[in-house]
């Protein structure tokens, strides 16, 4: 089973294939031609594809037939089911289509057919053919950044605004950090920051998804004696949260069609620090607290892997990887009930894998 779906017409096919890099074309030759063959490789073994049916076989060289379309034909009449031609999706693109399926949707269109798509803003990613080729890099290959007050260090994040070279098209996204609300000021400094490093600028036509799982809220020290010398300490309702970071959302992002959920749930420490989206993953080794309430970072050198879902090594395809972490995540969220949640029971990367 394939976790992506790809759309994909007939221009942008024609387009892509006519600009495989050659010799003649020498500026970033070798990073071009790997993007090249990689998002190929992607289309044959890492997705399931919707292309438009009025796509012609003829039209194309035989050198191109071989190595793209042909196989994809090929594997099409032998009945390969994740792959489909259909014209409708392009004729009649509307919110049902994105509701349904898979969370990670790429539509690889020519310019002049994202101008039209995108005017209706799903958070949706739409790449053209030369974006694929000068960038694909950055949908195939992890990267790590580096939380750090020095310079000179490649992929350096001084702070969250910094962070903001990160943001993509996203519709769903998941917090799950045993930490990120356990401190007032930690969630002014950091998962403020962080959203509004990552979340879009403007409303999206559906609901924009935000799930957070974490263990702990912040609180205060209720003393037990005069002296002050024992005291307990009493944690804010989750009521309390969530109206403060819903009226952040609302207030100062300026975000009103949204679908915030908050579950409290103490997390194991294998899925406790992770960032989420329907194209990426943001991975830390500790809390992503990593701001002090200066701005400055609290601890000499931190780090954020950064991997994308549609990327692959040599033994597994990303997206195949966090499926249990997904499930389990999943899990957590749909049964969470009482005063460990509130918001409503709807994310759709959660939702992909409630039961499965």
């Amino acid at each position: 089973m394939k976790y992506i779906e790809s759309y994909i017409n007939k221009e942008f096919i024609y387009s892509f294939c006519e600009k495989k890099p050659n010799n003649q074309d020498p500026e970033n030759i070798i990073q071009k031609d790997e993007n090249w063959s990689k998002f190929v490789k992607f289309l044959l073994n890492q997705t399931n594809i919707i292309i438009e049916k009025s796509v012609k076989l003829d039209d194309l060289s035989e050198d191109l037939k071989s190595q793209f379309l042909f196989v994809i034909n090929q594997r099409y009449l032998s009945g390969d089911e994740s792959i489909k031609f259909d014209n409708n999706f392009f004729n009649n693109f509307n919110i049902s289509d994105i509701e349904c399926g898979l969370f990670t949707k790429f539509l690889f269109l020519e310019q002049e057919n994202i101008n039209r798509f995108s005017k209706s803003n799903k958070g949706l990613c739409f790449l053209n053919s030369n974006e694929v080729i000068d960038n694909w890099n950055n949908y195939d290959r992890p990267t790590t950044c580096t939380i750090t007050k020095q310079k000179n260090i490649s992929h350096n994040i001084r702070n969250w605004d910094d962070f903001s070279k990160y943001k993509h098209p996203l519709n769903s996204l998941i917090i799950a950090d045993n930490y990120i609300l356990s401190l007032n000021w930690e969630i002014e400094n950091n998962l403020f920051k962080i959203l509004k490093s990552l979340l879009p600028n403007n409303d999206l036509e559906i609901e924009l998804d935000i799930t957070i799982i974490t263990g702990k809220f912040y609180g205060m020290k209720k003393f037990l004696n005069f002296d002050k010398t024992k005291w307990e300490y009493i944690e804010v309702g989750i009521e309390e949260i969530f109206k403060k970071v819903n009226n952040y959302l609302i207030e100062k992002l300026n975000l009103k069609r949204i679908n915030l959920s908050i579950v409290k749930h103490e997390l194991n420490e294998s899925h406790a620090r992770q960032i989420l989206t329907n194209y990426f993953v943001f991975k830390s080794d500790q809390t992503f607290n990593f701001f002090d309430k200066n701005g400055d970072p609290k601890i000499s050198t931190s780090t954020i892997d950064i991997v994308p879902f549609s990327g692959r090594n040599n033994d597994s395809i990303y997206i195949d990887t966090y499926k249990a972490i997904f499930q389990e995540l999943s899990s957590i969220f749909h049964k969470a009930e009482g005063d460990n949640f509130r918001g409503k029971k709807k994310n759709r990367i959660l939702d992909q894998y409630f039961n499965k």
